[in-house]
């Protein structure tokens, strides 16, 4: 059904990227588990807010708890205003481009490449081609929830259907696995009560999130206490 509608009317574009009919999602997350549920929870903020909470370990709430104060989050409204155009889907592949992409995973590849000495060229990120896709409509990118529809049919007659159709693969790494038995005597160093108290975070928001039990949200609270022991001993 949702195939045979036309773009501006999809379910994507109206519920997701309108922000005039978002708010329909907004309490959907409380009857829905995991990362659905966090779709629809952050339907509700600002577009330059959504993926970056989508992505992150802790909501909103989490980080003002763990930081005693509201967050400031201008940095993330500066990127929203410098966006020129019209269209909600062109402006998340924007914001995902300078604040996902420039801000997360290019230096965490090229930091970890280069530790091996190896070095990662990315031909997508050409200017060039990045300036011509910019052109494209975005009903050419996304096409009936098919993501990098064009690239997929530009592709088909060079590439194997198997690996055409091959799901996205990142670095992601057993964290679970890792916390629960190899870095089991780092968390017991580093999560007692007398380190806890120490620093800038709220002591009874990291013992609060810790409860939570999330392999992310431990392991970015633990990288966060060897931070603070390398760089604030003194």
């Amino acid at each position: 059904y949702l195939s045979d509608l036309p773009w501006e009317d999809t379910f994507l574009l109206k519920l997701i990227f309108d922000p005039k009919k978002k708010l329909y999602l907004k309490n959907c997350h409380r009857q829905t588990p995991g990362k659905i549920g966090d779709l629809f929870q952050f339907a509700s903020l600002p577009l330059s807010y959504r993926n970056q909470f989508w992505i992150a370990s802790f909501s909103e709430p989490e980080i003002e708890l763990l930081l005693g104060e509201k967050p400031d989050y201008s940095d993330l409204e500066e990127y929203d205003r410098e966006f020129d155009g019209d269209n909600f889907l062109d402006k998340a592949f924007f914001l995902d481009q300078k604040l996902t992409l420039e801000g997360m995973y290019l230096p965490k590849v090229d930091r970890t490449s280069m530790q091996k000495s190896l070095e990662v060229r990315c031909p997508f990120l050409d200017i060039s081609l990045i300036e011509f896709s910019a052109k494209i409509p975005a009903e050419r990118k996304l096409k009936n929830f098919q993501t990098k529809a064009l690239l997929k049919q530009l592709a088909k007659d060079c590439l194997p259907k198997e690996i055409l159709n091959l799901p996205k693969k990142g670095f992601g790494i057993p964290l679970g696995e890792w916390l629960k038995d190899d870095w089991q005597f780092l968390i017991k160093r580093y999560f007692k009560e007398g380190i806890i108290s120490q620093g800038m975070l709220n002591p009874e928001g990291v013992k609060k999130l810790l409860s939570r039990g999330s392999p992310s949200a431990v392991w970015k609270l633990l990288v966060y206490y060897l931070w603070q022991e390398e760089w604030l001993r003194n």
